[in-house]
């Protein structure tokens, strides 16, 4: 920034000092205008180069936008790509969690058979299940029947 400031100063301060130097030593009014006309050829180069500059501006402008499309289309796709990986992340850690569950019951099942086990142990001939909260399994029945009704629990 400093740099475009210093020379802008010093291109007003050349040009000030010309348009002195071209007042000081030229007489007369038509004398500075045809020493004026002398460099009308340069003016219009210096306009026709300006505009191919704002031309190419344009232009340079317009790819710049384009790629900029093309980067956020890049980046829709990935925002998209992350939102499935998110839903399948989380579908994972439902199913997960099924699991987890149905492992649950089957350790709370696992601890009441050893339950009625060590009960069925206890009382070989005749076996008492009332604290056993299941309605499928009879309060009194023979050794036999609370296996197989803990069996059919276990598979269900």
């Amino acid at each position: 920034m400093k740099k475009i400031i210093g020379a802008t100063f010093f291109l007003l301060v050349v040009g000030g000092l010309s348009a002195f130097g071209i007042y000081a030593r030229l007489p007369d009014w038509e004398t500075r205008a045809q020493f004026g006309d002398m460099f009308g050829a340069i003016n219009a180069l210096f306009s026709t180069l300006a505009l191919v500059g704002v031309v190419v501006a344009v232009l340079i402008q317009k790819q710049e936008l384009e790629l900029q499309r093309k980067e956020l289309e890049m980046t829709r796709g990935e925002l998209e790509r992350s939102a499935q990986a998110h839903e399948s992340a989380s579908s994972s850690l439902r199913e997960q969690l099924d699991l987890q569950v149905t492992a649950s019951r089957l350790n709370g099942l696992s601890a009441m058979l050893a339950s009625i086990e060590a009960e069925i142990a206890r009382h070989p001939s005749e076996v008492d299940l009332q604290s056993v909260p299941y309605e499928n399994i009879s309060v009194k029945m023979s050794k036999q029947e609370a296996r197989q009704n803990l069996r059919q629990l276990i598979e269900h």
